[in-house]
């Protein structure tokens, strides 16, 4: 019998607030109901704002044998059959994430390409993963809202590589078919962003000064020659 069980079951409905530890046990029946760890992962990282990593992290093999307490006691606990019951609508709203509804990215051309030009100019030499980082702040200051990716990417002085007019790219660089790929990634829904941040400057390099925001953000991460911020919190 699962230690503290009905303690589980009053904390178990999944919500912010409840927290992740609390939460733990479901999150692992839901993984032993026929369901992808890495779905599951994805699926209670949006809902914990973490990582998916550290959700597989946090779902010990000591979890999973409580979790499978659970299952082996459903017929003679009540308690037990309703975690599942919480565990089986988690299953269904995890899969309804990963179903998503296919994009027309041909209304999107010209929106596509200037955010494929944006990772271009800003990130072209730091790797598909620099571009990814880039991508993330930009999905981050639009709210995940496709419709304004375009305008952030091209708000004055926000990002240097528009600063002196059109991005020129040489398009039969192979780094260029990568950008468009991020940027069709970006509105088709498929994208997962790679860093929590909102603002990046380049800390590397001769002469570089940082800017006046960096002391009013919080340090996110350092990928390449970019250092990565979050002042919106």
């Amino acid at each position: 019998m699962v230690k503290n069980m009905k303690t589980w079951y009053q904390s178990s409905k999944i919500d912010k607030e409840a927290g992740l530890k609390q939460n733990l046990l479901v999150a692992a029946l839901t993984s032993l109901l026929m369901l992808p760890l890495d779905v599951v992962a994805l699926h209670f990282a949006k809902k914990f704002n973490k990582s998916p990593e550290e959700i597989k992290q946090a779902l010990t093999s000591e979890v999973f044998q409580e979790a499978k307490e659970v299952l082996n006691n459903t017929t003679n606990d009540p308690v037990a059959a309703e975690l599942v019951n919480i565990a089986k609508d988690e299953v269904a709203q995890a899969k309804t994430e990963t179903e998503k509804p296919k994009v027309d990215l041909s209304k999107w051309k010209e929106d596509i390409n200037v955010i494929a030009k944006t990772l271009y100019g800003e990130a072209r030499n730091q790797g598909e993963s620099g571009m990814r980082d880039v991508a993330s702040v930009i999905w981050t200051r639009a709210g995940k809202d496709i419709s304004k990716l375009k305008s952030v990417a091209l708000k004055p002085k926000q990002f240097s590589c528009w600063n002196s007019g059109d991005v020129k790219v040489n398009e039969k660089e192979p780094v260029w078919a990568t950008c468009q790929a991020i940027a069709k990634e970006m509105f088709s829904g498929s994208f997962t962003p790679t860093v929590d941040a909102d603002h990046y400057y380049v800390y590397k390099g001769p002469g570089k000064v940082a800017p006046a925001w960096k002391d009013d953000g919080k340090w996110v991460a350092e990928h390449g020659v970019h250092q990565f911020r979050k002042i919106y919190r």
